[in-house]
């Protein structure tokens, strides 16, 4: 199942961070596309197929629901870390 391919990818990337465009396994990529559309539907109080327990399976494995924000931490974390290494060794 996509579910399984993504616990897979969890234990060899360490997160959930897949993209829709995702080249290694594009089926992969717009399923994980469309739990993150169903669940944008299911706030909105609009038809999902998405259900209380696929949530709980989905978060129990660390999915990311709302990707820009995990790599725009991501890369400001980054960013601030090679700032601080700047600093210090007045080299990048």
């Amino acid at each position: 199942t996509r579910f399984q391919q993504l616990r897979q990818y969890k234990l060899e990337h360490g997160d959930c961070l897949i993209s829709a465009r995702y080249s290694k396994n594009p089926q992969l990529g717009h399923w994980v596309m469309t739990q993150r559309r169903q669940l944008n539907l299911r706030k909105k109080g609009k038809r999902s197929s998405l259900t209380e327990e696929r949530i709980r399976l989905l978060d129990s494995i660390g999915f990311v629901w709302i990707i820009r924000e995990e790599f725009s931490a991501a890369w400001n974390q980054r960013y601030k870390e090679l700032a601080e290494y700047k600093e210090k060794y007045n080299d990048c």
